[in-house]
């Protein structure tokens, strides 16, 4: 399905949302919770972190995992 808005259609893919503070219009908009981005990767990553519970960055030394690449970056590793 689509969605008109302000003489531009959007796909279900891309749900348009209002900005208020800037006038106009853009976002992605997750379909599980109230989150809007005005970026199609941090959708992704939302859905992906916060949703899904994937963490897919791992220590190899001591299998501890991370939702986010930096937050292994920022491990110290107790072994």
């Amino acid at each position: 399905g689509t969605v008109a808005l302000r003489d531009q259609v959007f796909t279900d893919s891309h749900v348009a949302v209002n900005d208020a503070d800037y006038g106009n219009v853009n976002g992605f908009l997750c379909n599980l919770c109230p989150f809007v981005s005005s970026h199609r990767s941090s959708l992704n990553r939302h859905i992906r972190e916060t949703h899904k519970g994937k963490k897919p960055f791992f220590c190899t030394a001591c299998s501890v995992s991370f939702k986010r690449a930096e937050r292994l970056r920022d491990h110290i590793c107790p072994l």
